[in-house]
């Protein structure tokens, strides 16, 4: 038999928050139960004065803060403008003062990495051409002294090991 009382109250006041949300008052069975349970009439006496109690516990919260200076907020905010508007301008020309020097930065870059290009193929191609005619000579030298065995190609290798 409690559980069902405590059932039927439990609903009750799940109506009551919803019928307070919805700002209506208690009508058939709730307003008839709210006659015979105590309980469930404290609740709704705690609802409608919850409004007036949050609104005190505000008022004592806001109370200690300072009050707002409007005037003052509203004459510093054109300075607070202009100060980034120029802060703006600032980026904008060290922005274009960087860029100034890296063009030119990159255009010599460029041009120092054609340059080691080519100095590169020319070493490369000088050095080729030093080996390749060093070994033409002594292979045509072996070529004339040596006889066709194994030995004039020992001797080639042994030449080129030793350069």
């Amino acid at each position: 038999m409690k559980d069902k009382a405590k059932r039927e109250c439990l609903h009750i006041r799940r109506t009551l928050q919803e019928l307070h949300d919805a700002t209506e008052e208690p009508r058939g069975n709730v307003a008839e139960h709210l006659l015979h349970c105590r309980e469930c009439a404290a609740f709704e006496a705690f609802l409608e004065d919850l409004p007036r109690n949050l609104r005190g516990t505000l008022q004592e919260a806001t109370a200690r803060l300072p009050a707002a200076d409007y005037t003052r907020a509203t004459a510093r905010a054109p300075q607070r403008h202009s100060l980034r508007h120029s802060q703006r301008i600032a980026l904008a020309a060290i922005a274009a003062g960087f860029l100034a020097l890296a063009v030119p930065a990159s255009l010599l870059t460029f041009s120092a990495v054609r340059e080691r290009a080519a100095m590169q193929e020319t070493v490369t191609i000088f050095v080729n051409d030093l080996f390749r005619s060093s070994f033409d000579e002594k292979a045509e030298y072996h070529k004339a002294v040596s006889s066709p065995s194994g030995e004039a190609l020992d001797s080639l290798l042994n030449d080129l090991a030793a350069d």
